[in-house]
């Protein structure tokens, strides 16, 4: 069996693995130890989806490596009673919310059939965007010196998330708003980019289950794949 075939339905893990990641980030606090641990599941869900994507294994074995290393810094400096590698967490998410969304979309591309796992993965693209943009909005706020926010100065880093999360779904509870251009701009187009997001690609691939796409590269001279001009095999 091939090995795109042997993880077709692991999607649905991989979107309660990223939820998961979410739930660390916002539980850990300052807490060295939770943190470390959020790292775990955070570099732990970034493997596991370019596993269920069958990404080329170097691709795989360097991720590897990077979440490896990321964590064995993080864990020392936790061990010896220093401050936690906040970088190590954010490198990893970073490696997580880029690279993961473009295995995920490459493996669903490839798919013949349109199943739940396929809507699986469309959400899991969904949400690794908030994840996303709260790293982004986390870098405006340090490049600004702590006032990407109009409410608060130097927020946690679960606050971007919230905000992030916030805005994609256009929920927009007003507790937390964006005060420069460029962060007001960033947060209308997550709004935008997430709206349109579901209501034309998952609502397709949700209409759409069970039903085969058509091949991606049909036969250029009409006839389907092993026939020639005259419909003959």
């Amino acid at each position: 069996m091939e090995r795109h075939e042997r993880y077709r339905d692991q999607y649905v893990v991989a979107a309660l693995l990223v939820v998961l990641t979410m739930i660390m980030i916002a539980v850990s606090g300052t807490s060295p130890w939770l943190r470390l641990l959020a790292l775990v599941v955070e570099g732990g869900t970034l493997l596991f989806i370019l596993w269920a994507s069958a990404v080329r294994q170097p691709t795989f074995v360097l991720a590897a490596l990077l979440v490896v290393a990321a964590i064995g810094v993080a864990g020392i400096s936790v061990i010896r009673g220093g401050a936690f590698s906040d970088e190590a967490l954010a490198t990893v998410g970073v490696l997580l919310a880029l690279s993961a969304p473009v295995a995920i979309v490459r493996r669903l591309l490839a798919e013949v059939r349109i199943t739940a796992s396929t809507v699986a993965g469309a959400l899991c693209v969904y949400l690794l965007a908030g994840l996303l943009f709260s790293y982004v909005f986390g870098l405006l706020d340090a490049t600004d010196h702590g006032h990407f926010f109009v409410q608060v100065t130097h927020p946690p880093s679960v606050d971007y998330l919230y905000f992030s999360l916030v805005t994609l779904t256009t929920v927009g509870y007003g507790d937390y708003t964006a005060g420069g251009s460029l962060g007001r701009m960033l947060a209308v187009t997550e709004a935008l980019a997430g709206q349109l997001y579901l209501v034309s690609v998952v609502a397709v691939l949700v209409s759409n289950i069970g039903r085969e796409r058509a091949p991606r590269h049909p036969d250029k001279r009409g006839g389907a794949p092993g026939q020639d001009s005259a419909g003959q095999a």
